[in-house]
């Protein structure tokens, strides 16, 4: 079906039993299927921190919603636990590896804080960083939390992208904390 752009589903009973396309050549097509796939994107707009492009909206899945598709599973949206927080511009992932390298989490006081929520602190899985954060943010009322990536020897050379990043902001890694926090992905 290349070249053909999706108008909408095809239902009978309530049940999605194909799809309506358009093409150029042979115009408005009648696509009867047993199964429907639907491939359509993201939905990270949905969310209030993303790193998705503003296309990401989600609707495709409000399409299948609307022809009666069962939807399952729409609480494993992936987030990454560290991207960069300037008010105003948009998300901009900071690597994992960098917690890797040693960088701390710390909150607007400078304390650690993800050791009170996983025995290997930044190291832990990311649901688990992300959801520490959330909740420490909330616990604060902050808008951020802070990567402190001052003590890593030759940070500008291991991340020169994120060194590079966090200096557009006028950052300095090696004197400044990042500000970060959870973002859809």
């Amino acid at each position: 079906f290349e070249d053909c752009f999706f108008l909408d589903f095809l239902t009978v009973d309530g049940a999605c039993v194909g799809a309506t396309t358009w093409h150029e050549k042979y115009g408005h097509q009648l696509v009867w299927a047993k199964r429907t796939i639907l491939a359509s994107g993201g939905c990270g707009q949905v969310w209030r921190e993303t790193t998705n492009p503003s296309v990401a909206t989600g609707d495709g899945v409000a399409a299948a919603f609307r022809a009666g598709a069962r939807l399952a599973d729409m609480e494993f949206m992936q987030f990454h636990p560290t991207t960069l927080y300037v008010a105003g511009a948009a998300r901009a992932l900071i690597s994992e590896a960098v917690r890797g390298e040693g960088a701390w989490l710390v909150d607007r006081g400078g304390r650690r804080f993800m050791l009170d929520h996983h025995p290997d602190g930044e190291l832990a899985p990311r649901d688990i960083v992300s959801r520490a954060i959330h909740t420490h943010l909330q616990k604060t009322r902050s808008n951020c939390v802070y990567l402190d990536v001052r003590k890593l020897p030759n940070f500008g050379t291991r991340f020169p992208s994120i060194a590079k990043l966090c200096a557009d902001f006028q950052l300095d890694v090696t004197r400044d904390l990042i500000p970060v926090r959870p973002s859809a992905h």
